[in-house]
């Protein structure tokens, strides 16, 4: 407990006589104490299956089938999203993806279809699965690796972000 919180409750408890004081500051501490404790450091974990995360685009794209882990104590919900980290591998960037032109990033639920609100619910120790596709467009760059980050963001979770990155290859044509 900080000592703000400590300053805070002897002040409160000079008011109150002695017997009053003592349970009403045990009372603050209990408040206190699991007013902050909510809160969770989401050691939650977003992976893809079978460890495939480097795919080349095809015509039917590249499908990315994702496993959510939630380690936490409580139900919690993540909001999935995507960015494209600039133009390399690195993560230092935040372009988002519905401003890029050169690649189509849907998530879908496991049966195809776009995930209400791209949000996933998930009660303690449960796995999620859900599908990322990728297609590119005319002008996407051919034969180099691009990546595509995947974030999971949770409002329980102190607004902690959960990422992941997929790589893909755009196949030179002209290479059969």
């Amino acid at each position: 407990m900080s000592t703000t919180t400590i300053s805070f409750v002897h002040r409160i408890s000079t008011f109150l006589p002695l017997r009053n004081s003592f349970i009403f500051t045990l009372a603050l501490m209990f408040l206190f104490s699991t007013t902050t404790s909510f809160r969770q450091s989401c050691n939650s974990k977003l992976s893809v299956e079978k460890n495939h995360y480097s795919k080349t685009i095809g015509e039917d794209g590249a499908t990315f089938t994702m496993i959510l882990k939630n380690k936490e104590s409580n139900t919690t919900s993540f909001k999935l999203s995507s960015f494209r980290p600039g133009n390399s591998c690195g993560i230092s960037s935040n372009q988002n993806t519905d401003s890029d032109m050169e690649f189509v990033i849907a998530i879908l639920d496991m049966d195809g279809s776009p995930l209400a609100n791209n949000e996933v619910i998930l009660e303690p120790g449960e796995k999620g699965k859900f599908k990322v596709e990728i297609f590119s467009l005319p002008g996407a760059p051919i034969g180099e690796r691009t990546c595509v980050e995947i974030r999971a963001n949770s409002d329980e979770c102190n607004n902690n972000t959960i990422k992941t990155l997929l790589k893909v290859l755009v196949p030179d044509p002209s290479q059969g």
